[in-house]
């Protein structure tokens, strides 16, 4: 059985519309992935030029751009081996399937804020707004675990015991590194730690 020659014309220009989008996307991951990879090079390339600090400070000024930089090229030095190598997650794989599938078989996904996405919003902006009025009188480590947990809450998740016990791991561990470690004073609130 032959194909008429007027459906080929038409197949190629189906086949080209379907590369063209893919084409473009590789394109756009590739410029992105390179733009993040020059902004951590020349980030780090500044910290390392910001004159050593000297007096009585416990940390100078080059330490924070210098992590800054590095993680910035690292997350870069990353993404432009997936651009240009093409690796991709399985999940990413699976939303570019879904998003090519025809129309009749995609699940219909509201575009826009819903009403649902909106109150998260303002919950989460009402609960950062407590945080910082909190964080003075209450602690930073004891602040820090309640916005985590009341974050993750409003998020979606149910799991209470879980989301205090990593709210505090994340504060306690920020508190020990910026206090103890860099000298940074964070407020100790009503429970002040002996350590």
């Amino acid at each position: 059985m032959t194909v008429p020659q007027t459906a080929r014309p038409r197949q190629r220009q189906q086949q080209q519309q379907q590369q063209g989008p893919d084409k473009q996307q590789q394109f756009g991951s590739r410029v992105m992935a390179l733009f993040v990879l020059a902004v951590g090079l020349t980030v780090l390339i500044g910290a390392f030029l910001i004159p050593e600090g000297g007096g009585y400070q416990a940390v100078g000024p080059r330490p924070f751009p210098m992590l800054i930089g590095a993680a910035g090229t690292l997350v870069g030095a990353i993404g432009v081996v997936q651009a240009f190598l093409g690796l991709r997650r399985p999940a990413v794989k699976a939303r570019r399937a879904q998003s090519e599938a025809p129309a009749a078989m995609r699940e219909a996904e509201p575009v826009g804020p819903t009403p649902a996405r909106r109150r998260a919003t303002f919950m989460l902006l009402a609960a950062l707004i407590a945080y910082a009025l909190l964080m003075p009188t209450a602690g930073y480590w004891q602040a820090t675990t309640v916005f985590y947990a009341g974050a993750a809450r409003i998020q979606g998740s149910r799991k209470l015991v879980r989301d205090v016990l990593i709210g505090l791991v994340i504060g306690l561990a920020t508190y020990f590194v910026f206090d103890r470690l860099f000298g940074i004073d964070l407020p100790p609130g009503y429970l002040r730690l002996a350590i």
